[in-house]
């Protein structure tokens, strides 16, 4: 490699592979020193192959492949970490990509309220005594095919949903979770299943007040939209959505924002996370800096 001369593509990929002899690297070195144009192309091949292959592993394949726009199953699954945290925004987002909500025709699985029937001080010194549930039980759900673990400890009770069928659709989505009594809503979350798991946890404020010999209650599980759905529609799809969840009134809601933009955007991330670099917010401020530093000279 002549040090006189700009900087190949295929020289800069040999440099990113380690693949130079030392001699090449030092010219290397020499050359964009004072050659601007090769330095900022190096900043920018090294930025986002080190992103690439923090972040991006599992997807690099399709991102090469495909275009931007529908690169990856992995940005969806992004989306899908991120929506779970405001779920007020997943109705919107469904409604953005035209996907109808995924609704189970059969009756909701009838829960045996045995879990409720130790009274409230027999469950606070059994779990201040052994640290875990005194009641578990298992119940299915035939369609969309689900298991389901309820474990109540204290005043509490824990939920944990398993897909029940290798191969699902619903190996990663975004679901509601309802409890009901007497076809009534008592309860309902929207809960994130990933890798065929999800979990949550009721406070005694839900659970307090139950009546076991009085009422039946039923626990439904529906998926709301899928990481398959997400992205056959493509990360474009989500930037209005991004747009607004980056001036969410939670800055813990912000700084996510920030971290799924970069993921799915990569070197474009920097038109929509700048007006962040001034947030009121430390956290916000940290995060948009640190996305900032991995893709220098980039362009929105």
């Amino acid at each position: 490699m002549n040090s006189q001369k700009c900087i190949s593509d295929a020289d800069i990929g040999r440099l990113l592979e380690d693949d130079l002899a030392l001699q090449e690297k030092q010219a290397f070195e020499q050359h964009i020193e004072v050659c601007p144009q090769c330095k900022t192309r190096w900043q920018q091949a090294s930025a986002g192959a080190g992103h690439l292959d923090a972040l991006f592993a599992k997807a690099a394949g399709a991102y090469e492949k495909q275009s931007d726009d529908m690169w990856s199953e992995y940005a969806a699954s992004q989306m899908l970490s991120l929506l779970a945290m405001v779920p007020d925004q997943v109705n919107e987002l469904v409604e953005l990509l035209n996907i109808k909500t995924v609704k189970s025709e059969r009756s909701a699985t009838i829960i045996d309220l045995l879990i409720f029937k130790p009274v409230e001080s027999q469950a606070k010194r059994l779990a201040a005594a052994t640290g875990e549930g005194f009641s578990v039980q298992t119940f299915k759900q035939d369609e969309p095919p689900f298991e389901f673990e309820l474990a109540q400890f204290g005043e509490q009770l824990r939920i944990t949903a398993r897909s029940a069928q290798e191969d699902s659709p619903y190996e990663n989505c975004l679901a509601r979770l309802k409890l009901l009594e007497q076809d009534n809503c008592r309860w309902s979350q929207i809960i994130l299943i990933e890798k065929g798991e999800g979990k949550c946890v009721l406070e005694p404020q839900v659970t307090r007040g139950l009546r076991p010999k009085e009422k039946h209650l039923a626990l439904k599980l529906e998926p709301i939209v899928t990481s398959e759905q997400l992205a056959a529609a493509g990360s474009q799809a989500y930037r209005p959505i991004l747009s607004k969840l980056l001036k969410h009134e939670d800055p813990k809601i912000r700084c996510a924002a920030v971290k799924v933009a970069a993921r799915i955007y990569g070197l474009e991330v920097n038109s929509l996370i700048e007006p962040l670099a001034n947030d009121e917010n430390q956290m916000v401020r940290q995060a948009v800096e640190e996305v900032l530093n991995q893709f220098p000279g980039s362009q929105g």
